[in-house]
């Protein structure tokens, strides 16, 4: 599974993956906190993270028929706490192209139509 749980209020923003998403976390030199999986059934999962409030974004996209257990956890846990939860690579992307706009003070807002 690929999932990763981003807390913007740090700068750089606090990174929290799971172990799969880890490793091509840091070949492209990013850093992150690895917590358990929720099917591992261990304390301090992603789930009790975003249920607790320590995440500020969720991007999940999970590959197989385990993770998507997982995901259906990670999803439901977003809904429940309100966190917003990206479940594509395209809609990783567009929200990370967005974060940046904003933390450079470029954010402009236009309709879909221009």
């Amino acid at each position: 599974m690929k999932a990763a749980g981003i807390t913007l209020g740090t700068n750089p923003p606090c990174i929290i993956s799971c172990d799969i998403f880890d490793t091509v976390l840091r070949r492209n030199g990013v850093a992150a906190t690895i917590v358990p999986k929720h099917s591992e059934g261990l304390p301090g999962d992603a789930v009790a993270k975003i249920l607790a409030g320590e995440i500020d974004l969720v991007i999940n996209t999970p590959f197989g028929n385990g993770p998507r257990v997982d995901g259906y956890e990670i999803r439901s846990a977003c809904v429940t706490s309100n966190t917003p939860c990206v479940t594509t690579m395209p809609g990783a992307a567009a929200a990370v192209q967005g974060i940046e706009a904003l933390l450079r003070g470029e954010l402009n807002v236009r309709s879909l139509q221009e």
